[in-house]
């Protein structure tokens, strides 16, 4: 990755811790991506997953919610690798959409 040539460009890539710990607490453990268990536990006790961008924030995502997914590390790769590597992050997209929807209708 380029090292960020503006003010704008340095904030728009800032990741946030808390929108980080929000993705992981909304997935309860489980992958945004292919709904299973987090593959194992990290030593602190918490399960592993990975915080994904939907839309790259080197492509103008935003640090949002809404796009960003706690994910297994093979739907992270799938995403980054894979053949299906769009059709996968719009599954994921709709997923965090729904968990959002979710946790709305709760309020």
């Amino acid at each position: 990755m380029t090292p960020p040539q503006t003010r704008r460009e340095a904030w728009q890539r800032t990741r946030s811790a808390v929108i980080v710990q929000y993705a992981l607490c909304r997935s309860r453990g489980i992958c945004e991506g292919c709904k299973h268990p987090a593959p194992f536990m990290r030593r602190n006790g918490e399960p592993y997953l990975e915080v994904h961008h939907i839309c790259a924030l080197g492509a103008g995502g935003a640090d949002h919610p809404l796009n960003v997914a706690a994910v297994c590390p093979n739907c992270h790769q799938r995403v980054t690798h894979g053949k299906d590597a769009n059709e996968h992050n719009a599954a994921i997209a709709q997923n965090v959409r729904a968990a959002e929807a979710a946790l709305e209708s709760q309020l």
